[in-house]
């Protein structure tokens, strides 16, 4: 494959990138010329448990809010075709104090570590991906 081919490809990746990541730092409250930076910061504190502990902690500590924890999206799917009722716990900030479920919160409510593969190096390699993939069944069709 053409080294011109593959450099195309990564920036699209990158582009791609840039715009999918941006849209979803902007969808949750992210403003400002470095935002990519800042949310992909966060991204990375919050694969560390202490800082994921900590961002909840900081977050409840004098607000009056809820937070909603939804089930996993398989369950929710599983509930769609079953014909289930899916179930969402809400949690007020007072329960995540008097309670200490900071951690619970965190773990429910933070995206982990699978977010974080598929946002930063599934989405930027994907064009590749998909480009090597048509490269070789082209060759391999090729007589």
């Amino acid at each position: 494959m053409n080294e011109n081919i593959i450099l195309f490809l990564l920036l699209l990746g990158g582009g791609l990138w840039w715009f999918l990541y941006g849209l979803e730092c902007f969808l949750n409250g992210g403003m400002g010329p470095f935002m990519h930076l800042r949310c992909l910061l966060q991204d990375i504190s919050w694969l560390i448990p202490y800082f994921r502990t900590k961002y909840i902690k900081e977050m409840v500590e004098y607000g009056n809010g809820t937070i909603c924890l939804s089930q996993p999206l398989l369950y929710q799917i599983y509930c769609y075709f079953s014909n289930k009722k899916v179930e969402y716990a809400s949690v007020t900030y007072q329960q995540i104090r008097e309670k200490k479920l900071y951690k619970i919160v965190a773990k429910q409510y933070l995206p982990g570590l699978s977010h974080f593969i598929f946002m930063h190096l599934f989405v930027p390699l994907f064009p590749l991906i998909v480009g090597v993939c048509i490269h070789e069944m082209y060759k391999n069709w090729s007589l």
